[in-house]
């Protein structure tokens, strides 16, 4: 900025000496013009309104154009190829190499291997959720397996749930698996009878039949480290069980004189806050959890501080299997 800017800044237009600067300049008409009272807001809407109105109409008369036509077909020809999730595709890969893959068995950071699971019904609208869940564990390099969880698949829904996997996901990684189970969503009285549908009791118990049931699940591997997801959970890093790191880790300041350990282990499950808080307490327990539940032995205090969760839950394969059978 120039010497003579800056004393132009420092004044206000109505100086004396201001005005005798300009009138000296050889800039005077153009200094003359700049000391004007600015445009109007009203004359700048109308401006716009006007360029807006004449761009609209260019457009208008430009998309009725017979050329204007051809070449959108041309271009929208060039930017139709082939993806895995539109048809099958024999040339898709996975992004990682058989041995990145083979690598990933384990968390390379604690030699843990780590199940991450979420369930689902056999329905479409579910599809592009899994799909991002397998997608993101892919390209952030998760370590361990991940499994799609899916219930009351029936006739034909079984094969066509069977080939939208072996078409969209299997070629991701060799960890990526789809788990089918039956419906436990019916509800019966005591008389055995169907009284309604509840398709949450899918999550619990489709967790039990996985863990008794799939091929790469064995409740042998009691050490291994489940982690229960919902299926419109996108995954921004991988996830793991070990929580040491404050930089990484967002503790409530309420629970910081509280913290039981900061890495899953035996009896030492995790799973992040929710907002429902200890309302379950006002719940008949003794219907939902059996007269003896533990859950009957806390206080609300307790409540609020240990047992306000939800997903992600994570626990070893022994404790999350002794939640599934309880």
């Amino acid at each position: 900025m120039s010497l003579r800017s800056r004393k132009q800044a420092a004044m206000p237009h109505n100086d004396p000496r201001v005005v005798a600067l300009k009138k000296g300049s050889k800039d005077y008409e153009k200094d003359a013009i700049d000391a004007k009272e600015s445009v109007s807001p009203r004359t700048l809407m109308l401006v716009f309104v006007v360029i807006c109105v004449l761009g609209g109409y260019r457009e208008y008369n430009r998309a009725k154009s017979p050329m204007h036509t051809a070449a959108s077909k041309q271009t929208s020809d060039k930017l139709t190829i082939p993806h895995p999730h539109r048809d099958l595709n024999p040339n898709f890969r996975s992004l990682l190499t058989p041995d990145e893959d083979s690598a990933l068995e384990f968390n390379e950071a604690d030699n843990t291997r780590y199940h991450i699971i979420f369930s689902t019904d056999c329905s479409p609208f579910q599809h592009w959720q899994s799909y991002l869940v397998f997608f993101k564990a892919m390209t952030l390099r998760q370590a361990g397996h991940v499994t799609r969880i899916a219930s009351g698949c029936e006739g034909d829904e079984i094969k066509l749930m069977q080939d939208w996997f072996h078409e969209h996901i299997q070629g991701m990684s060799s960890r990526f698996h789809l788990h089918l189970t039956p419906s436990f969503s019916g509800l019966k009285n005591d008389q055995g009878e169907p009284i309604g549908d509840y398709k949450f009791f899918n999550k619990p118990f489709g967790t039990k039949h996985w863990m008794e049931h799939a091929e790469h699940m064995s409740l042998q591997q009691s050490d291994d480290i489940v982690i229960l997801i919902d299926p419109d959970m996108l995954l921004l890093r991988p996830l793991t069980g070990d929580f040491s790191q404050d930089r990484d880790t967002v503790f409530s300041p309420k629970r910081l004189n509280h913290i039981l350990g900061r890495k899953v282990e035996h009896g030492l499950p995790f799973a992040q806050t929710y907002g429902f808080g200890a309302q379950w307490q006002k719940l008949d327990l003794g219907k939902i959890a059996g007269p003896d539940s533990p859950a009957k032995q806390y206080n609300k205090a307790e409540a609020n501080l240990y047992f306000p969760v939800g997903p992600p839950y994570i626990a070893t394969v022994r404790d999350m299997y002794q939640v599934s059978v309880m």
